[in-house]
């Protein structure tokens, strides 16, 4: 691995549980995972916004039970290092369907790096977690935490501004839908005024906007 010490340090770091979510699968299991912005965070903060890409190597609709559903293969490159991650989400709208089954891909791809991108949430029986898995990462908190103040942070910067710039795309493709963003993101956040340059700072922020978009479109 061409890393750095600082790099090869910051990869080594158990998973914060503060950021990992867990939803119900199959048979009514729990299951942790991370959000996508939170890798991208990641990724941006460990390797620099112009030290890891990502790559989507394979994209294809697959026959579904119900609805639609597609596979991707994602390459993601690090400090010269290659890791690819497969797949999959099933849903009713092809357009979100793909971009969900490539945000999972990337995730395992990203999670070979290490417990900051979710190693550990993998138990290799389904390709998921358990909460066992998050409850153990709970008990050590990492100097990394206690050093970065890393419990609540703001997003990392460059992810904002990537992140800001897909927003002024969606908005050009949905206009009308913009003025009921603005309406819900103001009610829930009152300090908002105007432009959301001017206030998207945190994850919470993305969380609320990533929410009402994917109900929208």
């Amino acid at each position: 691995m061409s890393f750095n010490t600082d790099q090869k340090n910051l990869l080594s770091q158990p998973i914060n549980p503060k950021f990992v979510k867990t939803r119900k699968g199959q048979g009514n299991r729990d299951l942790a995972y991370l959000e996508s912005w939170v890798l991208m965070s990641n990724a941006n903060r460990i390797f620099g916004p112009d030290g890891w890409s990502s790559e989507t190597i394979e994209l294809r609709e697959v026959s579904a039970n119900k609805g639609i559903a597609y596979i991707a293969r994602v390459r993601v490159t690090a400090g010269g290092v290659v890791r690819d991650g497969v797949g999959g989400h099933a849903g009713f709208d092809h357009e979100n369907t793909a971009k969900s089954a490539e945000s999972d891909a990337r995730k395992r791809a990203l999670s070979s790096f290490g417990d900051q991108f979710g190693l550990s949430l993998y138990d290799g029986e389904q390709g998921q977690s358990s909460t066992a898995l998050l409850k153990s990462s709970a008990i050590a908190p990492t100097q990394q935490s206690e050093k970065q103040a890393i419990n609540d942070p703001p997003a990392d910067p460059a992810f904002i501004k990537t992140y800001l710039s897909d927003l002024v795309g969606w908005a050009k493709k949905h206009p009308t839908l913009l003025p009921g963003l603005k309406q819900a993101y103001k009610l829930k956040f009152p300090d908002f005024e105007g432009s959301f340059s001017n206030h998207v700072q945190e994850p919470k922020h993305v969380e609320f906007i990533d929410g009402f978009t994917n109900r929208l479109t």
